[in-house]
């Protein structure tokens, strides 16, 4: 998304990636307000039934974020890699990896976006246990296969570039750092795999609220470390794109306050051209400073002695020199 800004060019991922930023923003202000009404890591019976049910309305709103969030990093990550690895118009085996990838990613996560929406009827008895009657679905199917089919995608993307990169024809020192650049998602998988533990612990537990902070904070670990893994790969051409914009702005404050005097606010001397103008053979309007009167200036009297006719040689050598000096 910075590579975005800096390098004037945008791809269908940026767009995504910056729709997961604003619903990651969502995601922590529930957080926030969780922390706010009640607390994170308090105990059950510590709770009154009012702010349990606000919890576990923040806890859904914080489950569908985590789904959108997580689909749109995923998709963004592949096409990206993509646009790296494969060539243009180039149809390989990796291409059609990350695109079978692409679509059962976004086919799960849209399936699972539908079941946490219909998991009971009526709606409200999701977040409300207090309402009676109704039904609900097995919460153990849809949070742990859901936590386990997401920490299966992550290995895969994981290992999806490593392939990839230890075929391509430079030297091993390269390969290596290359490899442990986008190896840096072992880190999600990591957090995905003890999300999947405190879900466990949640969908067991009798004190949800307290077990259920840990699912919150694993699964916004996860999605923190989902964005750095996207904005890796243009890192490098973003820092440059600063420092080249950094540069620009200096020389032009340079070049102003250069151009500029303390009292009339005009220069005595020729604008210099950079050297990028001076390797083009391009013809650049120079603009007429006002050169300052030579009135006023004194003469500097050089002694010097004029050679006459009879010392001197006038077949080679320097015939004659003229100096002046002047005093401001």
């Amino acid at each position: 998304m910075l590579g975005c800004f800096v390098l004037k060019k945008g791809y269908f991922e940026d767009f995504l990636v910056t729709s997961a930023l604003a619903i990651y923003i969502a995601y922590n202000c529930c957080i926030y307000r969780i922390i706010d009404v009640l607390g994170m890591f308090v105990h059950q019976w510590e709770t009154p039934i009012q702010s349990l049910t606000k919890f576990l309305w923040f806890a859904c709103l914080t489950e569908i974020f985590y789904v959108i969030i997580v689909v749109c990093l995923k998709i963004s990550i592949l096409l990206d890699w993509i646009h790296i690895f494969v060539p243009t118009g180039t149809r390989n085996v990796f291409f059609w990896t990350c695109h079978i990838l692409l679509w059962l990613n976004l086919l799960f996560y849209f399936t699972c976006l539908i079941a946490f929406n219909l998991a009971c009827f009526p709606h409200k008895k999701i977040w409300d246990k207090t309402i009676e009657g109704g039904w609900c679905l097995d919460p153990w199917v849809m949070l742990l296969s859901t936590g386990i089919l997401n920490l299966i995608s992550d290995f895969i993307i994981l290992l999806a570039p490593q392939w990839v990169i230890w075929n391509l024809k430079m030297p091993l020192r390269r390969k290596l750092a290359i490899s442990l650049a986008f190896a840096t998602g072992i880190f999600c998988v990591v957090f995905a795999g003890f999300r999947i533990a405190s879900s466990a612990t949640y969908l067991n537990s009798f004190d949800v609220v307290y077990d259920g902070s840990a699912m919150l904070l694993w699964a916004e670990g996860e999605m923190t470390l989902l964005f750095f893994v996207v904005c890796l790969p243009s890192t490098p051409k973003a820092i440059s794109g600063v420092k080249s914009m950094d540069m620009s702005w200096i020389s032009r404050i340079w070049a102003s306050s250069s151009a500029n005097t303390k009292g009339t606010g005009e220069s005595n001397s020729w604008p210099r051209l950079s050297s990028a103008s001076r390797n083009h053979r391009s013809y650049k309007k120079v603009d007429e400073y006002r050169l300052g009167p030579l009135s006023g200036f004194q003469k500097a009297q050089v002694p010097y002695r004029v050679p006459t006719t009879e010392n001197a040689d006038w077949s080679t050598g320097i015939v004659r020199t003229t100096e002046f000096a002047t005093m401001e």
